[in-house]
C-alpha cells in the first residue's frame, strides 16, 4: 500500500510541475499575433543580430535592412513540423486563415545584408524568454530580374515525405482528399 501511495504522489508532483512550468520540448510563444511595440521590434532585431549567423554577416557585410513579421509554428514535440509566415499587419494577412489553431506565434525578423541584398537571415524569437527559436540563412532574392537560366545549376529530386493521409468523403460523386506532409532538407531548396 505504501508503494502505491508513493507512486501516486510522484505522478501528482510530475503533473503539477508540468502544469506550472509548461511542457518542455519547445518554446512557449504566443497563442496569436499582436502588434509589437517599437522597443519589442528593436529587441527582436538585436537578438537576431546576436546569433552566430548574424555576427558572421556583420563582420563581412554591411549595410543591412530589417523587416519584423510573425512566424506561426506547429510543434511536433521538441521539433517543428510546419511553419507559416504571417505579415506584421496580421489582421489583414489572408495567410492567417491558413494557420492551424494549434500554432504558436513568434516575432520573426528578416535581415537582408548588402545593397542590393545578397544574403539574408530569418530569425524567430520567443518574446517570453528572449531566446532564438529558429534561424535560417540563405541567399537573398536579387530583385525582380530573373537570373540567366544558363548559369543556374538545377537538381530535381524527390522531396522527403514523412506522412500521407488519404480520406474519402461520403459524397456523390466521392471526393478523395490527400494530405501529404514533408520537410525540405535546407533553406536553399525550393
Amino acid at each position: 500500500m505504501a508503494k502505491v501511495m508513493w507512486l501516486t504522489g510522484i505522478t501528482l508532483l510530475t503533473v503539477a510541475s508540468l502544469l506550472l512550468s509548461g511542457c518542455a520540448g519547445h518554446p512557449k510563444g504566443l497563442d496569436k499575433p499582436r502588434y509589437l511595440t517599437d522597443d519589442e521590434k528593436d529587441t527582436v532585431v538585436k537578438i537576431a543580430l546576436g546569433t552566430p549567423q548574424g555576427q558572421k554577416q556583420l563582420e563581412t557585410a554591411s549595410p543591412y535592412t530589417t523587416a519584423v513579421n510573425w512566424l506561426a509554428v506547429i510543434w511536433d514535440g521538441p521539433n517543428w513540423s510546419a511553419y507559416y509566415h504571417v505579415d506584421s499587419n496580421w489582421e489583414n494577412d489572408p495567410n492567417l486563415n491558413n494557420v492551424p489553431a494549434s500554432a504558436v506565434y513568434y516575432p520573426y525578423v528578416i535581415i537582408r545584408f548588402m545593397e542590393p541584398a545578397s544574403w539574408q537571415i530569418a530569425t524567430a524569437v520567443d518574446l517570453n524568454t528572449g531566446k532564438v527559436v529558429l534561424v535560417h540563412e540563405y541567399p537573398a532574392n536579387m530583385g525582380p530580374e530573373k537570373p540567366n537560366s544558363d548559369s543556374l545549376e538545377i537538381e530535381i529530386r524527390p522531396a522527403p515525405i514523412h506522412e500521407v493521409q488519404i480520406n474519402i468523403a461520403e459524397s456523390n460523386p466521392p471526393q478523395i482528399i490527400v494530405y501529404i506532409k514533408g520537410r525540405l532538407s535546407d533553406g536553399y531548396t525550393a
